[in-house]
């Protein structure tokens, strides 16, 4: 099997690991308690989005591996080859960090409108795990739309760059409050 070709199998094998363990941790967010008929609350959406982001960075990479052509692979300077390896193992991780970033801007309100989920108001803030925990989507369609962005922002590496420059370049020319200063 030549190098190309493998890379793409054991991508698509992390692929379905990633699949597996995301399904896995849904069944067990919502498998009912023994002991009560309403879902259990041990886990959060935030390990789903997680995953979604690092399998969208996976289907990126496969879909890149997919279009290189094996001789390209074989004329490649050995350094150019170690950083495509680098790449397409920092990438599911980089993808899931990329979703639980935009997962925290759709759960402060940053970015809204009928493509995006809404949340609903969580307690007061603690710790970053009580957050994970405690915020929510308002509806199931939400919590879908929720994972969608996640892989998108794991599939599509500049999407959360990209806004966050935006957002940045916007406040820059934004007052620093929304008093006047009085001369």
């Amino acid at each position: 099997m030549n190098k190309p070709v493998g890379q793409a199998v054991q991508i698509l094998i992390l692929g379905v690991i990633l699949l597996a363990t995301a399904s896995g941790g849904f069944y067990w967010m919502t498998t009912p308690e023994s002991d009560a008929d309403k879902p259990a609350q041990r886990g959060s959406l935030v390990i789903i989005v997680c995953l979604a982001g690092a399998v969208g960075g996976v289907a990126n990479n496969f879909r890149r591996l997919q279009k290189l052509q094996v001789p390209e692979w074989d004329n490649m300077d050995p350094q150019t080859r170690w950083l495509m390896t680098v790449q397409i193992y920092q990438s599911p991780v980089i993808g899931a960090l990329f979703a639980f970033v935009l997962y925290g801007v759709f759960a402060s309100g940053i970015l809204q409108g009928s493509l995006f989920p809404k949340f609903v108001e969580a307690t007061q803030y603690k710790n970053l795990v009580e957050f994970a925990r405690s915020v929510s989507p308002e509806t199931n369609a939400d919590a879908a739309k929720a994972v969608f962005w996640s892989f998108v922002a794991g599939f599509a590496e500049g999407f959360v760059p990209n806004f966050i420059d935006k957002v940045a370049k916007e406040t820059a020319h934004a007052p620093i409050s929304d008093h006047p200063v009085q001369e």
